[in-house]
């Protein structure tokens, strides 16, 4: 067992670890390449969106909802074999990058798919990167 000194010692750590834990979670947005303050806004929507479809659980997330038009998170969590905090923080990213929306029906959220900031950020990579 520890000693008190050593118990104390111990929480302390352990206390300090979550704490840096959480503090480095809060500010992921903040961190090296994310610092987008000096970007024009149509660059720094176009890298949100790009980021967020480079998961494979969110491209596929995205072809579901798509071509059923709305869905909610429980039949995604059930066609993915997810967890439910996984297709949480997914829903999370793809909604903060503006390519899906949530609207509140009665005792649930249904997910609709928003083609238009797909489309502004693949225009973007087509004329300014490749050139068309």
């Amino acid at each position: 067992m520890f000693s008190p000194s050593k118990k104390w010692e111990y929480y302390f750590f352990e206390m300090n670890f979550f704490t840096n834990l959480n503090m480095k979670r809060l500010n992921f947005k903040n961190m090296g390449a994310r610092k987008t303050i000096q970007f024009n806004k149509e660059k720094v929507s176009a890298s949100t969106i790009y980021l967020a479809i480079s998961h494979p659980a969110r491209l596929q997330m995205i072809e579901i909802i798509q071509t059923s038009n709305y869905v909610r998170a429980k039949e995604l969590q059930k066609m993915l074999g997810l967890s439910k905090s996984s297709i949480l923080y997914h829903l999370d990213v793809l909604k903060e990058a503006g390519i899906i929306k949530y609207e509140y029906q009665t005792h649930h959220y249904l997910l609709f798919f928003r083609e238009e900031s797909l489309r502004k950020a693949f225009n973007y990579m087509k004329n300014s990167i490749l050139g068309d």
